[in-house]
């Protein structure tokens, strides 16, 4: 009888750890004018109004491994902001995760991202904002 009662109380332990563990990869989408939080994305392009191209990317096929509350790693491929679309092979890392800081959300977002290509490695910052779906 004492280990049916231990089990449920062993399970509720559990489960908020798992929910909090949870980290999120900022992305916009053109048919969206705000900023999604997205766990393991397919597809993510991340270019403010402003920037130059250098200072965004837009990536798709995204095979995710890893990932966990601290960093994430990723290969796919680099589209690039022109027609046509280029289609680089990339591998890299999403780290250094933060609070969202724009409307108090509880969720944590990555705030860098280091890729590496054939081309080299860079390093891309992020903000810790996004506007969640409804």
């Amino acid at each position: 009888m004492k280990r049916l009662l231990i089990l449920p109380v062993l399970l509720a332990l559990l489960v908020p750890a798992t929910a909090e563990a949870k980290t999120f990869m900022p992305c916009d989408f053109p048919s969206v004018p705000t900023t999604k939080a997205l766990f393991k994305p397919h597809r993510c392009t991340k270019l403010k109004p402003g920037d130059s191209f250098s200072q965004g990317f837009n990536f798709g096929g995204l095979h995710w491994s890893h990932w966990d509350k601290r960093s994430a790693y990723f290969r796919g491929f680099s589209k690039g902001f022109h027609l046509p679309s280029q289609h680089l092979r990339i591998r890299g890392r999403a780290y250094r995760p933060r609070e969202d800081g724009c409307y108090g959300n509880s969720r944590k977002l990555f705030t860098r991202i280091s890729i590496r290509s054939r081309y080299g490695k860079s390093v891309i910052r992020l903000t810790p904002c996004a506007r969640y779906p409804k």
